[in-house]
């Protein structure tokens, strides 16, 4: 995580990383009363990296070692309030582009399963029609066949149709 303080006695901004931000911070609080949190935000060290360079020019080289605690007090800067705002907007930006996108993935995934559904129910209602044309030639062969009927056409069609049945089922599967 990215983590930027302020040190409100020297006007000064550390921008730096950590995998505990809070415990970070609290370890330059230690007799210190003038730091203020102004931002924390997702990144690593390549992100840290980027925000160095971006403010190189601000990077304030000698600073008083008696009012910095901790190791890393190479990585303060002299930030105006609008650089400061410009780093707190980006990220802003970022996290309205990333709602913005989970918004659309949320929304792709409620019509993905409302068209799921409906599929489903045609195919369910293919398979109830299905089976009753079956039935229906089924019921149909034996009349005929109770009656002495022996249509060879006839049994080609209820063939095809319970290949074609078979066939539809196992695309569905």
């Amino acid at each position: 995580m990215i983590y930027i303080i302020k040190d409100k006695e020297f006007d000064l901004c550390k921008i730096g990383y950590s995998c505990n931000p809070i415990e970070r911070i609290r370890s330059f609080q230690i007799g210190k009363n003038n730091l203020e949190t102004i931002l924390i935000m997702p990144g690593g060290r390549d992100r840290e990296k980027k925000l160095h360079e971006m403010f190189s020019c601000r990077r304030v080289t000698h600073p008083n070692p008696r009012s910095f605690i901790g190791n890393g007090w190479t990585e303060w800067f002299r930030l105006r309030p609008n650089e400061i705002s410009r780093i707190r907007n980006s990220y802003i930006k970022k996290l309205d582009s990333m709602q913005e996108k989970l918004d659309e993935l949320e929304h792709m995934d409620i019509v993905h399963k409302r068209n799921e559904e409906i599929l489903y129910g045609v195919i369910q209602s293919l398979e109830d029609t299905m089976d009753k044309i079956k039935e229906l030639y089924m019921s149909k062969f034996w009349e005929d066949k109770q009656a002495g009927m022996d249509r060879d056409i006839f049994k080609d069609e209820i063939a095809l149709e319970l290949i074609e049945y078979k066939r539809y089922s196992k695309l569905r599967k």
